[in-house]
């Protein structure tokens, strides 16, 4: 499905009257680092997985790993949801950012 120029162009009109510059620039990269952060657990989770034969090691380096990706993500999460209070009252329908918490 193709993207309509007109209808990214009114989402970003839409965007800058709900976020200040300084908003978007925190959002943006607060998000692209979750990006980044969830990339490399995928990769190295993908890793362990194939490292070993042993269900229980495997099982053990797994659960250590969603510990640890948990733990790198909380701030983040926790900032995001303060922004979020920040900006959300100017928007009548809220947007959770729930989705991101894993």
């Amino acid at each position: 499905m193709a993207v309509d120029e007109t209808d990214v162009i009114q989402s970003n009109r839409v965007q800058s009257q709900f976020y200040s510059p300084d908003d978007q620039v925190l959002l943006q990269s607060m998000l692209t680092t979750l990006a980044d952060l969830d990339f490399a657990y995928e990769q190295e989770r993908e890793r362990v997985s194939s490292s070993t034969n042993d269900a229980s090691l495997r099982a053990r380096m797994l659960q250590k790993l969603r510990d640890q990706h948990r733990e790198r993500r909380d701030p983040y999460i926790r900032h995001l949801t303060v922004l979020q209070e920040r900006i959300m009252p100017q928007v009548t329908a809220p947007v959770s950012v729930a989705h991101w918490e894993r």
